[in-house]
């Protein structure tokens, strides 16, 4: 999947500055892109494929899967609530689970949300600049306004799922840790055949504790 996306956006880039269009410097922009207004045919299928494939299919892409994955989770709330016995564990076991569950639709319907939130700027962006024939019109603040909020889209997901899932958080300290440490231990390394240098004791311990539990594990 990562390699077919970067192939998919080389593909389109290349058919947008090589045969649809042509590159030049965008004025109030921060960027060379595909040249606007041509009002031809060509220009006609830029805009709408790079509406339709960039964004109108992704989004339906992730509506149709997180739709079935909340029917499978629902369906298997309602057999397990079926199928649960009256014991106090055991249904406490299954509320917990439930709960669970719900988190999960949560952070999917959040992860959608920010998705479009993020490319709608962009979308507009690029649809309105397409229509315009007097760009000196158009504020120079929509340009970096629409490109950062569509880049954001990628950032965002960790940040949900961080918040969203303690396992997550959890993870990414451990890998922050780990390069610390092993930023710390470099450094001790570097300087240990240098008796001249003054340099600051540096714990470890920790350090030492993480590698021996994932020994462990």
């Amino acid at each position: 999947m990562i390699l077919a996306s970067w192939g998919w956006g080389i593909v389109f880039a290349l058919l947008t500055t090589l045969y649809l269009s042509a590159a030049e410097y965008k004025t109030k922009t921060i960027q060379c892109g595909p040249k606007y207004p041509i009002f031809n045919i060509k220009s006609f299928a830029l805009s709408f494929g790079n509406l339709l494939l960039n964004f109108v299919i992704p989004l339906s892409i992730m509506i149709i899967m997180y739709s079935r994955i909340y029917f499978i989770i629902k369906d298997d709330a309602v057999f397990r609530r079926k199928s649960t016995k009256l014991h106090t564990k055991i249904r406490s076991r299954s509320d917990s689970k439930v709960v669970n569950e719900k988190s999960v639709v949560h952070t999917l319907v959040i992860v959608l949300s920010c998705f479009i939130i993020c490319w709608l700027p962009y979308m507009f962006y690029t649809n309105f600049i397409f229509f315009t024939i007097d760009r000196k019109t158009i504020p120079a603040f929509m340009n970096p306004l629409a490109y950062c909020f569509g880049f954001s889209s990628s950032a965002c997901n960790p940040v949900i799922y961080a918040f969203r899932f303690p396992n997550f958080k959890n993870g990414y300290r451990q890998i922050l840790r780990k390069l610390s440490c092993h930023k710390s231990k470099k450094s001790v390394s570097y300087h240990e055949n240098d008796p001249d240098d003054t340099i600051e004791q540096i714990d470890l311990g920790e350090c030492n504790e993480d590698e021996h539990h994932d020994t462990v594990k």
